[in-house]
């Protein structure tokens, strides 16, 4: 029993013996792992802290991608290919939208070359004599008899002073003791006071010549030693607006009885805000005027709808909602458009339509001269507008092609209007030159500081303009008006 006994404790002593060491096995265990949950806790740190950094490199080159995508859009349009300007365009290059002729570049047949004429009222003759032969170097005397053989002559301007005119206010003494006195000129009321002359120099060179008003003091200082302020040139500037208002409303009714008129709008500065200056304009007469607004409601205010000829103007929604008997779209405005698509799209349409309005300029040219048969004229007026019509009838499936079919098939009227009036052209250029006065302004000084000096600069703009397209001296026609003697030249 005893020996029985013995060998269950010995068995027992060998069980404890190996659960011992079997928790002490575990026991390592456990000190392992958690040594190792320690390592990975670590190192999910640092992964969790990886996995940041990259989500904000992402975010990082996500926006770089949506800049570079921004950045090909520009690239794919400019000014060859859109109404973009030339000075937006990221890489600068020559494209012209005229086929490729055998003219030469720097000469044609027909260019008139033409330099400053002699004048037949010289203020000085200066003879150019010589005093003795040549061959056998006798001298000549002052009863030497010279013929005329040639003149050449050098113009120079004089030396430009300031007039100064004084007014003195006399009085006598009459037989009956009386003193009596006369009084000043109607005109004249200041101390000191800058005449006419003067007043249309300054408008001609703020407006004209885009010239800031800090330079225009310089200017007077330097030419004619009379110092102006910048706020005496704001006055005279005023004054002369309201003398020459009366005349740009006359110019905008005669604008209003003419067949064509060409209408164009950009934006500009004025006080820090955005202003859009209009223009409508012919061969002989320009109008200009600034707003806040580029919605129809401004050519509902000035240009009101009772116009009943041809309208030229780009594609711009109030341009074409402006009432007229006819409307013509400038066809460089919708070439460079087709060509867009042209090159981002290889487009088959742009690239017929493209030959379709090309051809169209060309037989224009030759369909309304003298000597061609009004049937024939008639023919080809009907064959490019059904072959528009043709063209219309195939509906593209790119995106960009497929807006400008929307574009083209809203205005097909207008498209081809040129082609049945001989004094219509096909473009809008001479509005886009006519606006540049504006452009030119804002790149000088910036922006206008209120809505009166806008105001002022297109009144003055108007008139000055007017008389450039009718070749009439600018200071000359300033200096009448402002002076209530001048008369517009309506023939």
């Amino acid at each position: 029993m005893k020996k029985k006994n013995m060998s269950e404790i010995n068995q027992l002593k060998v069980d404890l013996r190996n659960k011992n060491s079997m928790y002490e096995n575990q026991k390592n265990v456990n000190i392992k792992l958690k040594i190792e949950i320690k390592e990975l806790k670590a190192e999910n740190k640092k992964l969790t802290i990886l996995v940041e950094e990259l989500l904000k490199k992402f975010k990082q080159q996500e926006s770089i991608i949506n800049d570079l995508n921004s950045k090909i859009e520009k690239l794919e349009k400019n000014s060859t290919n859109s109404s973009k300007p030339p000075s937006t365009d990221l890489v600068k290059k020559n494209k012209s939208l005229r086929w490729k002729s055998n003219n030469k570049s720097w000469w044609q047949k027909w260019h008139n070359w033409c330099c400053e004429k002699q004048s037949n009222d010289p203020n000085e003759i200066v003879e150019c004599k010589p005093e003795r032969c040549s061959v056998c170097w006798k001298e000549f005397d002052s009863n030497t008899k010279f013929k005329f053989l040639w003149k050449k002559q050098k113009i120079d301007i004089s030396k430009i002073i300031k007039q100064i005119t004084e007014y003195r206010l006399m009085w006598t003494k009459c037989s009956c003791w009386n003193k009596e006195k006369w009084k000043y000129p109607d005109d004249v009321k200041a101390p000191v006071q800058y005449w006419t002359n003067l007043q249309s120099f300054v408008g001609y060179l703020s407006v004209s010549h885009s010239i800031p008003q800090k330079r225009i003091t310089n200017i007077f200082e330097d030419m004619l030693d009379v110092k102006l302020s910048v706020w005496t040139i704001d006055n005279i500037l005023s004054k002369t607006k309201a003398k020459l208002s009366g005349y740009t409303e006359e110019i905008m009714k005669i604008i209003k009885t003419r067949h064509r008129v060409w209408s164009d709008e950009t934006w500009t500065r004025v006080q820090k805000e955005n202003w859009y200056c209009w223009t409508w304009q012919n061969d002989l007469w320009s109008y200009y005027f600034s707003k806040k607004s580029r919605a129809y409601q401004v050519i509902y205010d000035i240009f009101w709808e009772d116009y009943n000829w041809t309208m030229l103007h780009d594609c711009f929604a109030a341009q074409n909602n402006t009432v007229a008997k006819n409307h013509q779209l400038c066809h460089p405005h919708l070439l460079r458009d087709l060509i867009f698509c042209l090159e981002l799209e290889n487009s088959s349409w742009a690239f017929d339509m493209i030959g379709l309005l090309l051809k169209s300029e060309k037989a224009r040219n030759i369909i309304w001269k003298e000597w061609f048969d009004e049937k024939k004229r008639a023919k080809i007026q009907k064959y490019y507008i059904d072959k528009l019509n043709s063209m219309l009838k195939k509906v593209p499936e790119t995106k960009e092609t497929l807006r400008l079919y929307k574009r083209f098939k809203k205005h097909n009227m207008m498209i081809f209007t040129f082609m049945k009036y001989k004094d219509v052209p096909h473009h809008n250029n001479s509005s886009e030159q006519a606006i540049r006065s504006h452009k030119i302004k804002k790149k000088v000084s910036g922006w206008f500081r209120s809505e009166e000096w806008i105001s002022r600069h297109d009144t003055i703009l108007s008139f000055i303009e007017t008389m450039k397209k009718q070749d009439r001296n600018i200071l000359k026609s300033l200096n009448e008006a402002i002076e209530w003697k001048f008369y517009f030249c309506l023939n």
